[in-house]
Formats: structure tokens, sequence, C-alpha cells
């Protein structure tokens, strides 16, 4: 699943997408850092399309699997001297049962003793059923997949029959929990429905989108485009162009029907001319030029930056659990800003 740079709660959002500006989330102008946390090794899915497999992330037959102490023991030293502004944590499967529900629960649960406001998960929601009641009392905010409106169409993209249901009645429990723990209005700033896109002509598979999300008592809808890597730029600005008239002409509409927002992920930035061209659409991205992202996979291997998402390769920095975190970073991103200390 691509991958967002950082969860943010929303700041103030216009209520319908075509009439409005780009937005930005994360804001905070204080400097910072944002942590991206991959737990597990496996997933319950096979999709096509996964980062984490194409990333090589959680194919590692030289390091251990990182346990939910090892993580906890790494939030809370890097929170003891940097200013930390926002956890997510991602899979593989973040609510597989066994090391990866039991890492995403005390990630989540070390970022609320901590105070870390911005705090949440992505998930593909085949498990949410089981753990909506401990997510409404974290008060994460949770992503979740949802790629068609089409059943079969979304289980054919994730490679597993009956996943669509799954996912469905996952966000439904999740709902219910939040609003019994929050109130009617539980759901606002914590649930969002994430769909990818997989090429402009794909828009008719998520045309019913938002009215699926209307029908769970959502209105946050973001549309994730399939990025490729492509050596030449003109044919990447081209088809970025594409994309971005596609969710306006074919999507926008549906969305404005049905009384909700629709934005397109932009966390790798790659939408940056688009965003200004195209001012009536709303692009969801990080935007803080004080803020850094750090990400740490289930083998404790380390990216950062623009370098989040490369490929896992025999000279990517790996902490090896009895270095002390903070010293580490300091060893492998010596470019950050002392103004991130504390």
């Amino acid at each position: 699943m691509p991958a967002q740079a950082a969860l943010a709660r929303r700041k103030s959002m216009p209520a319908n997408a075509a009439l409005a500006k780009s937005y930005a989330i994360g804001v905070s102008r204080q400097p910072g850092l944002y942590l991206t946390f991959v737990v597990g090794d496996h997933c319950d899915l096979d999709c096509s399309f996964c980062i984490i497999q194409q990333t090589g992330e959680v194919s590692s037959a030289n390091h251990m699997l990182l346990q939910p102490g090892e993580y906890v023991q790494f939030l809370r030293s890097i929170h003891s001297r940097y200013h930390v502004l926002g956890v997510k944590v991602q899979g593989y499967e973040a609510l597989l049962p066994g090391v990866a529900w039991e890492s995403t629960k005390a990630i989540l649960e070390t970022a609320q003793e901590l105070s870390i406001h911005d705090r949440g998960l992505v998930t593909n929601g085949t498990h949410l059923v089981d753990h909506a009641d401990e997510l409404a009392r974290l008060e994460a905010m949770v992503v979740v997949s949802i790629d068609s409106h089409i059943p079969r169409a979304h289980d054919r993209l994730r490679r597993n029959d009956g996943a669509f249901v799954q996912t469905v009645s996952g966000v439904q429990a999740l709902v219910r929990a939040y609003r019994a723990k929050h109130g009617a209005h539980g759901t606002n700033d914590r649930i969002t429905i994430t769909s990818i896109l997989m090429s402009p002509k794909h828009t008719r598979n998520l045309s019913g989108m938002p009215s699926l999300v209307k029908r769970l008592g959502l209105d946050d809808w973001v549309v994730e485009p399939l990025l490729k890597s492509e050596t030449d730029s003109a044919h990447v600005m081209h088809e970025n162009h594409d994309i971005v008239m596609a969710v306006r002409d074919k999507l926008v509409p549906y969305a404005e029907k049905a009384g909700i927002t629709l934005s397109i992920s932009d966390d790798s930035d790659a939408f940056l001319q688009e965003r200004e061209q195209f001012e009536d659409m709303m692009f969801r991205y990080l935007e803080n030029p004080h803020s850094h992202v750090v990400r740490l996979s289930s083998y404790g291997h380390v990216r950062h930056g623009k370098g989040t998402l490369q490929k896992v390769t025999d000279t990517t920095p790996v902490w090896n659990r009895t270095e002390d975190p903070v010293l580490f970073f300091r060893r492998v991103l010596p470019s950050l800003p002392k103004k991130m200390h504390l």
C-alpha cells in the first residue's frame, strides 16, 4: 500500500472538494519528526502494488524481526531527545494476529502515553472487526484501503476473495466503536477511506466509492495514484496531468453528489506542478519545511526524508537494538537540524 508520509489530524477543510484549494496535513510549524513504523513480516492479502514488497522491507535473512518492546524502546528514546510530531504504524498488515498487532498496540499505547497527538495506522481492514474497540480507546487515526465499490474488483486487486466484505464489515465496526466511545461525531478526523487509482482509465472502478463512503457514515475519501518509477520525466508529467484530470472530471462529480470531500494523496510531492495548476482540486500532502520523516522497518532498517520509499539494500542503515536509538540517529542522520532536538 502506498504510504502516507505522516498521519495528521485534518485541519479546517471545506466541505466541497471541487471548490477547494489544496490543503495540507501536518501543518505544525514546529521542527520535528514524523516516525513511521513497519510491523510484522507477512500479510493476509497479495497486492501486486504493495510498496513494502517492492522495497524489500520484509525480506531479510540477516536480521531478526523487531518485537513490541523494541519498538517502544525506540520510540521512547527518540521522543526523549527529539520533537516527535506524529507516529504512524503500517504493515505489511498492522492488525494481523501475533507480533504485528502486538507491536501496533504497543506503539499506539506508548504514543498516547507520550501525548503524541497525531498517531494512527494504515490497514487493509480485514481484521478491523477484531480491534475496533481497542483502536477507539487509543483514539487512533485509521486509514483504511478500499480500492473499489465493486466487491469483485477490490478482491481482484487484493488477490483475496472475500476481502471486500471483511474490510467493509471492519469499517462498520470501527465507526460504531468510535461513536460509542466519542459520541455522534466520534469518527470526525479519525477514520479515512483511501483508494488506489491504478491509472486514469480505472476511475470507473471508483465511481461508486463516494456513495460507499457516505453509507459507511464517513466524509473523507483520499485517492492514491499508483506512482511508477519512470526515467522519462516528460512521460511522468504527462501521466500525472492525466490522473488529476481524470479525478476532477470523473470522480469529483460523484463526491459532490454524495457530499463528501475528495483529495489526491501526494505525500511524495509527485504532483507539485499539478497542485499549482489545478487550484480547484484538493491534494493531501505534508507541508512543514521544518519536519523530517523517518521510517523504521520491521527488521530495523532506517530510511528517511525523500529516501523513505527507496529499496532496502546492503548499505541501508540498520538499528541493531543494542545501540541507543538517539546515538544511532546522530550517527546515521547527522544532517537532522539541531532545532529538532529537545
